[in-house]
């Protein structure tokens, strides 16, 4: 049986026999990334508490009226994360073996996958509520999967899809660096910065960059803000589809990402145009280019899904038809595969089974073509046997305006 700690929260004052809840502290904070402290947590947390009341007229209850027991700190292993864990782990699964349950007190982050553990081996359809700022969703941070920063992929490790939920997130980038882009920093930023375009009734319509906006749901990545750009490939499908009514291209982009962009171009980096620097020449764009991380660095620290395809309407057989085909793509499988980020695998996936379709003879033809000229179902059918399959929604929501 735990004894009682020295110094109890307030109202935790019952005896661990009769106790429906048992509190107990992790002191740990040995991957903290800015400053430690979080160590001293849960005897802070006790000392302070004595400036509540017991009584919440919200809630209308007294702690005193609840069997709460407080048995104190853990003495963790500060050298070994694995370790610290394995203790918390283990008085979280005494508490449970007891039928009372326990409750933690932090510690960094990290402490609270200790407890998960043990407690989704009594509770295995455990969801996890999780209130903070941050993710805590990185594959490793630092070289290090035990981290404050990675706690939540941990987390979903153990309980997979659609039982965690996160609030009041704030902060989600999901390659750990402040600003990076997915594929060539030079393309990427002119593209994004370039005016943007679209085909409809006949003719192109040209708008300002980034000023049409829409929300989307889409499926296994959720309700995202995208803009429409120019794309090389609505050029081909205006001259081949002429009466098609229109052609758009809208890609998804988070608000960092933007703020960082815009700043970029108001100084003058994204420019093109050379600039003298002491003594000689230099392109802003090229040069930040060099600044920037390597997207192929990314890889590795890069979690999350892509959802890429295409919504068509119209008409089949004299009857209107609405449709979309698309693909979703994981970045850590794609990372274990062929140790790339699924920009990477969507990009050379097609090109691949494009080149597959004139080797075999499936597309032939002299000169040069868009695949929209040619047979789609053995491409289609490629694509499905080489790591992107498609899914098809024959009631897609439309994208309004």
């Amino acid at each position: 049986m735990l004894a009682r700690n020295v110094e109890t929260f307030l109202g935790c004052d019952s005896c661990y026999r009769t106790a429906d809840i048992v509190l107990y502290g992790a002191p740990f904070d040995s991957t903290t990334s800015f400053r430690p402290g979080a160590r001293f947590g849960p005897s802070a947390i006790r000392h302070e508490s004595f400036g509540l009341e017991t009584y919440s007229p919200y809630q209308n209850a007294d702690l005193t009226d609840f069997d709460i027991f407080d048995s104190g700190d853990l003495e963790l292993c500060f050298g070994s994360a694995e370790s610290a864990l394995n203790d918390i782990e283990s008085r979280a699964a005494e508490i449970l073996r007891d039928n009372k349950l326990p409750l933690l007190l932090g510690g960094e982050h990290l402490v609270t996958l200790g407890a998960v553990r043990a407690v989704l081996r009594r509770f295995p359809d455990l969801h996890i509520v999780h209130f903070d700022a941050h993710a805590d969703l990185r594959q490793h941070y630092l070289g290090a999967q035990l981290s404050h920063a990675c706690v939540l992929r941990r987390c979903h490790d153990l309980l997979g899809d659609g039982r965690i939920h996160q609030f009041c997130i704030r902060n989600g980038g999901d390659h750990g660096y402040a600003f990076a882009t997915n594929f060539n920093p030079e393309v990427n930023l002119r593209e994004v910065s370039a005016p943007g375009s679209y085909w409809e009734d006949g003719r192109w319509v040209e708008v300002p960059a980034m000023s049409i906006k829409r929300e989307y749901d889409f499926d296994q990545v959720g309700r995202k803000e995208m803009y429409l750009l120019h794309h090389e490939e609505i050029e081909s499908l205006a001259k081949n589809i002429p009466e098609a009514r229109r052609i758009r291209f809208f890609m998804t982009f988070g608000q960092s990402y933007l703020d960082h962009m815009r700043c970029l171009e108001d100084v003058g980096m994204l420019s093109t145009v050379p600039v003298e620097f002491e003594g000689r020449q230099i392109v802003p764009i090229q040069f930040l280019k060099a600044l920037l991380p390597d997207p192929a660095s990314l890889g590795p620290r890069t979690h999350g899904k892509t959802n890429i395809g295409c919504i068509f309407t119209g008409k089949k057989d004299g009857k209107d038809k609405t449709c979309s085909i698309y693909n979703v793509c994981d970045h850590q499988e794609c990372y274990r595969e062929v140790k790339s980020q699924a920009i990477s695998y969507t990009t050379g996936v097609p090109a691949m089974c494009g080149a597959l379709m004139l080797l075999t003879g499936q597309w032939a033809a002299p000169g040069v073509h868009t695949v929209e000229e040619f047979d789609p179902d053995p491409f289609l059918e490629a694509l499905d046997r080489y790591g992107l399959p498609r899914r098809v929604n024959r009631a897609p929501a439309l994208v309004d305006g």
